[in-house]
């Protein structure tokens, strides 16, 4: 299978000449993407489990929305939104209680 039909199939080839450490680089590399995807997802997890427990008290159509949104924004959200916005400028400490048993209260 020649280089052009293994980028085709998208499979990795990996050469019979290629050295221990570019052997062990491929897969660091992989490791780290993998990393940095679960990182992200956790992350844009959290953010929707924060969106949700400020929203405790609003209809299901405004919880699904800013859910949305914090998934989506993830990080920006926790310190636009929530850090900023809602502690800072509108000093609303009370309305975000984060409770350990239910962290997505629907």
């Amino acid at each position: 299978m020649s280089s052009f039909e293994t980028s085709l199939t998208g499979a990795t080839r990996i050469d019979e000449d290629d050295s221990f450490f570019d052997k062990i680089s491929k897969y660091m590399r992989k490791g780290i993407m993998y990393f940095l995807i679960f990182a992200l997802l956790t992350m844009n997890l959290v953010s929707v489990s924060v969106a949700l427990q400020c929203n405790r008290e609003k209809n299901i159509f405004l919880k699904i929305a800013s859910g949305i949104y914090a998934f989506f924004f993830g990080i920006i959200y926790i310190f636009i939104n929530y850090s900023y916005y809602r502690i800072g400028v509108k000093g609303d400490t009370t309305t975000c209680f984060f409770c350990s048993d239910n962290i997505f209260p629907f």
